[in-house]
């Protein structure tokens, strides 16, 4: 029953942050169409052109990109080759699977930590348009894959969960 009950919470925890993602990637991509939509409406109407319009769309699509792949992560959109899936078996399905997220979250661990040694670069440099340091655009390497290692090892347990119980 406590198991249960934990399992419970990890699982709303992960749907809050799962929430609070998508919100965030809403907020970034209305955003960026908006400030692209300006800035379109400036150059061709006003005649005149902001610097920053155009690091904001490419910083925040920076953003989106990273934890808008953790969002596909979670619900298992992302393109994947799956053919080996339908291996028969409950052995080879696990074998499969556990293979598949150890790699990933190797390849997510490397890649996050590529991604904070970045950020040691980048934090005096400053983007010319919008004067902010690029470590905050950066930064959304780590956290994307740190939501892609989270997502990764959620798939996992909740499939070997069904393996066990047949389905």
């Amino acid at each position: 029953m406590l198991r249960g009950l934990r399992m419970s919470l990890v699982v709303k925890i992960l749907n809050g942050l799962n929430t609070f993602t998508r919100i965030l990637v809403s907020i970034f991509l209305l955003s960026s169409i908006l400030v692209i939509f300006y800035q379109v409406f400036t150059r061709y109407v006003l005649g005149f052109s902001s610097a920053w319009t155009e690091e904001y769309a490419r910083y925040t699509n920076v953003w989106i990109t990273f934890l808008g792949v953790g969002l596909v992560s979670r619900t298992r959109e992302h393109i994947r080759m799956d053919f080996l899936d339908y291996l028969s078996g409950r052995l080879g399905r696990y074998l499969i699977l556990f293979f598949d997220t150890l790699l990933s979250v190797c390849f997510y661990g490397i890649l996050g930590y590529e991604g904070a040694k970045l950020l040691q670069v980048t934090h005096r440099q400053i983007a010319p348009g919008l004067q902010i340091s690029l470590s905050y655009v950066f930064v959304a390497i780590p956290i994307g894959c740190a939501l892609l290692i989270v997502f990764s090892l959620e798939h996992l347990f909740r499939k070997t969960s069904d393996i066990r119980k047949g389905e």
